[in-house]
């Protein structure tokens, strides 16, 4: 069973993240630590989106070359 603190530092992270991903187009982000996050440099995202013809599409990125 977890505890309450394993919850809130993985709230901690969630948080963070979308502290550095939020934000107006253009408006300089903090990748380094976006990075930080993450176990290694080779850690991907994967968004998953339908496409104009009602098809899951993933597109995997690498954390790694966020910039």
């Amino acid at each position: 069973m977890h505890n309450q603190q394993d919850h809130s530092g993985i709230r901690e992270v969630i948080d963070t993240f979308y502290a550095i991903i939020s934000g107006n187009k253009g408006e300089e982000r903090e990748w380094d630590e976006f990075r930080s996050l993450f176990l290694s440099k080779d850690s991907t995202l994967t968004p998953v989106k339908l496409n104009a013809v009602k098809e899951l599409v993933a597109k995997p990125l690498n954390v790694a070359l966020t910039d």
